[in-house]
């Protein structure tokens, strides 16, 4: 299984929940990943469909992607599965990343618009699967071939956070605003990898 990655498309599905009331949640994961594979494709954009009046089709049709990413929490279980659909449909190759995925690849993966699972950090596993075209070998990934779902191994975890790339915050196409400590006023959202013991990895984020 190969494909041809050219044009990426990065989505955060619609739905505030708990503290996404209080503040914009930015998806600054997509951002490290979009900074980690911008060199490596024609383009990469990213879409926040909280903030989105068109529907997914719409970016669809103007962005004519190869491969479309998509983070998820478990809140975003169905409405993520939907914009997967979607794109699988045009025959557009899906990955989904963020925690959800990491607890419940297998399940994911059952469903028949599901291509890839990204285990882990993604910047590095993003960054050599665009450069290959197929998920083989891949660590980080879990991925299905002829009916069987594969579970690539684990990626070790990034030792030196500084050869990561800034986020890509000039794709970021709206303002992000905190209304429970800044009164509505505009956040960057800066975010902070950390490792916690041997195989515990934190993300902090600041606004």
């Amino acid at each position: 299984m190969r494909y041809k990655i050219l044009r990426v498309l990065l989505v955060k599905p619609k739905g505030r929940k708990g503290l996404g009331f209080a503040a914009d949640v930015i998806p600054i994961g997509l951002e490290y990943i979009a900074a980690s594979i911008e060199e490596e494709v024609d383009y990469v954009h990213i879409i926040d469909m909280e903030f989105e009046k068109h529907p997914f089709q719409h970016f669809l049709d103007i962005f004519h992607p190869d491969l479309v990413g998509i983070t998820m929490s478990a809140t975003d279980h169905n409405e993520g599965l939907r914009l997967a659909k979607i794109a699988k449909d045009r025959g557009i190759t899906t990955v989904l990343g963020g925690y959800h995925p990491m607890a419940i690849p297998d399940e994911l993966l059952s469903h028949p618009q599901v291509d890839i699972i990204v285990r882990g950090e993604g910047e590095l596993t993003m960054k050599e699967l665009v450069q290959k075209g197929s998920p083989d070998g891949i660590l980080g990934i879990l991925f299905k071939k002829d009916g069987k779902i594969i579970h690539n191994p684990d990626r070790p975890l990034i030792e030196n956070l500084d050869s990561l790339p800034f986020p890509a915050r000039h794709l970021r196409r709206y303002k992000y605003r905190d209304y429970m400590i800044n009164k509505g006023k505009e956040v960057d959202g800066l975010q902070y990898h950390g490792v916690a013991g041997e195989d515990v990895v934190f993300v902090v984020n600041h606004i």
